[in-house]
């Protein structure tokens, strides 16, 4: 495989292993987390004791969110997270490993074309 193409492998998984996260912060309501969430989402909740838990939501009731192995009461949750892709950091991390690949490429061109201690 040649050097080009090695770069442009390399430049394809860094973009493709760039998505940014955001954890987005919800208040622990019914009514919030029935209009935030559904099933399905993957949320982090952490109750008033400390413990945080990270699962799937299979229901939500008005009492408490149901997850597969946990119910946890709506009186005991402290906060809510729900892990959101950020459109905005994800395009700066790709774009800054653009221009590193380029910027790359162009070293790498000058020093073929120009000769050097390789």
């Amino acid at each position: 495989m040649s050097l080009f193409w090695r770069f442009c492998l390399l430049f394809l998984v860094i973009i493709t292993f760039g998505a940014c996260t955001t954890m987005r912060s919800i208040e622990p309501t019914p009514m919030e987390v029935t209009r935030h969430f559904e099933k399905g989402d993957v949320i982090k909740v952490y109750t008033t004791d400390g413990t945080a838990i990270t699962f799937e939501v299979v229901d939500i009731t008005k009492d408490a969110i149901v997850g597969s192995r946990e119910t946890i009461p709506f009186r005991e949750i402290a906060k809510i997270e729900q892990k959101k892709i950020s459109a905005t950091k994800t395009a700066a991390v790709s774009g800054v490993a653009a221009l590193s690949a380029y910027g790359t490429l162009v070293i790498v061109a000058l020093i073929a074309f120009f000769g050097g201690p390789f």
